[in-house]
């Protein structure tokens, strides 16, 4: 993720994100808990599949050099 690794490379102490599960129950880390301001979909996360969120652009809406960054995903590993 583009931003995390800027804040590494200036030094930061840490960083802050959010992390929101999609319908599947897949772990996606975004901040919003809509889609609509930072990607080129729209909708609520909890109601897209990981594959929906995964199909979208997260770095356009920010600049034309950020294009086809991904919103970073984590698959659910239940036990149950």
């Amino acid at each position: 993720m583009p931003a995390f690794e800027e804040a590494v490379r200036l030094g930061a102490d840490y960083v802050e994100t959010d992390l929101r599960a999609t319908r599947d129950g897949a772990i996606v880390c975004i901040h919003d808990a809509r889609v609509d301001r930072t990607t080129t979909g729209t909708g609520l996360v909890s109601e897209l599949t990981v594959d929906e969120v995964r199909r979208l652009d997260a770095g356009s809406w920010f600049s034309p050099s950020f294009r086809g960054v991904k919103i970073p995903c984590w698959r659910s590993s239940s036990t149950s």
